[in-house]
């Protein structure tokens, strides 16, 4: 009856050996497992990281071209003043030469005049003379 017991008690032992052994096993498993979800998780982290970079790298380029935008409105605006100032510099130039060949128009005209008085006044002599002969005669 011993002998049974001994072979009960050593048959339990096995059994109980083998369910701690599975139960190591699945706690392994369970390890195994975890380590993946940690680095799936760190894989995820890093890509989002990237992302983020990515993301912030886009931002950077958003703002220099804004910059660039800005930059080229103002050499617009600078181009604009200097045609301005050109223009300006045209229509004075434009006034100045129409002031001049006015001046020039009455400068003439005032000749004009002149000799239209030298005119009369030669044509006044001669008619007076003429007039002389004929009472002469």
């Amino acid at each position: 009856m011993r002998w049974f017991g001994n072979i009960t008690r050593c048959f339990c032992n096995i059994t109980h050996c083998f369910f701690n052994s599975a139960r190591c096993f699945f706690n392994i498993m369970r390890c195994f497992f975890n380590i993946m979800y940690c680095f799936c998780n760190i894989t995820h982290c890093f890509f989002n990281s990237a992302r983020c970079f990515f993301n912030i790298m886009r931002c950077f380029f958003i703002i220099m071209r804004c910059f660039f935008n800005i930059a080229h409105c103002f050499f617009n605006i600078t181009r604009c003043f200097c045609n301005i100032i050109s223009s300006t510099s045209r229509v004075v130039s434009a006034t100045s030469r129409i002031v001049s060949s006015t001046a020039r128009v009455v400068s003439s005209t005032s000749c004009v005049v002149s000799s239209t008085s030298r005119i009369v006044s030669s044509t006044s002599r001669v008619v007076s003379a003429t007039s002389r002969v004929v009472s002469a005669t």
